[in-house]
């Protein structure tokens, strides 16, 4: 190590804000500071960069905690490791940007745009998602208990052995997903769209899955233990090992098309067929 580098100081929390808010110029320099000083944790708690233009900026493992990002630019940045626990990203443009092993605990990320974005692994407790576009985006082992989904655009996002129990999805888009081994126990899932999502092996146990679309939706394996399906749409959809013990199927559709002797247990469950 040279003797400038070891006596590197980082810059101050105010050149820190000023260097991002400088525009293209001002990321590129901050992202040559990064890559010559690897080490360096940036601390940007409680920092207002709203509406700034980010894209591309290398935040990875830096201290953002209650910072206000309310309509940034992000696309394509890196904060993978980053603290972002409290902080507001209400319709920031996140796509394609890289979140993983992120600690996002009840960040506001309502209408955010986050398609194609790497969420793999990150910690999203209770994180305000509602209306945010999530497109394509991986959150494989993402823990989502008690996100809030409202609304959201999951639509062909990697959901593979998430935790979403007791998730809000209400009205939710998850078409071909992958929710393949996810937990989506006492989640609320009612008048979602999944049609062709992949829920093999899936914990759906006590959700409520009343009026949602499961056309062509693959339950192989999966679990719906007391579940709620009233008015929901299983029409053609896969449902081999299926355990309906004591679940809610009252005017479902697409019932009479499902080979019945797939089922692991329908012991107890409440079964009304739709006109």
């Amino acid at each position: 190590m040279s003797e400038e580098t070891s006596d590197w100081k980082p810059p101050s929390v105010e050149e820190c804000v000023a260097m991002l808010k400088s525009g293209k110029e001002g990321v590129e320099k901050w992202n040559s500071l990064r890559k010559e000083h690897p080490e360096w944790k940036p601390d940007l708690r409680s920092q207002r960069l709203t509406g700034e233009h980010l894209s591309g900026a290398n935040l990875s493992g830096a201290y953002l905690s209650e910072a206000n990002l309310s309509g940034a630019y992000l696309s394509e940045a890196n904060l993978s490791g980053a603290d972002l626990s409290g902080a507001k990203l209400s319709e920031a443009d996140l796509s394609g940007a890289d979140l993983s092993w992120g600690n996002l605990f009840e960040v506001n990320l309502s209408e955010a745009n986050l398609s194609k974005a790497n969420l793999s692994k990150a910690h999203l407790l209770k994180v305000n998602l509602s209306e945010a576009s999530l497109f394509r985006a991986n959150l494989s082992e993402a823990n989502l208990f008690g996100a809030d989904l409202y609304c959201a655009d999951l639509s062909e996002a990697n959901l593979s052995k998430a935790d979403l129990s007791e998730a809000d999805l209400f009205g939710a888009d998850i078409s071909k997903a992958d929710l393949s081994e996810a937990n989506l126990s006492e989640a609320d899932l009612a008048s979602v769209d999944l049609t062709e999502a992949n829920l093999s092996k899936a914990n759906l146990s006590e959700a409520n899955l009343s009026k949602a679309n499961l056309s062509k939706a693959n339950l192989s394996g999966a679990s719906l233990l007391r579940a709620n399906l009233s008015e929901a749409d299983l029409t053609e959809g896969s449902f081999r090992g299926v355990n309906f013990c004591g679940a809610g199927l009252g005017s479902v559709r697409g019932l009479c098309r499902v080979d019945w002797e797939a089922f692991v247990k329908i012991t107890e469950a409440s079964i009304e067929f739709a006109d």
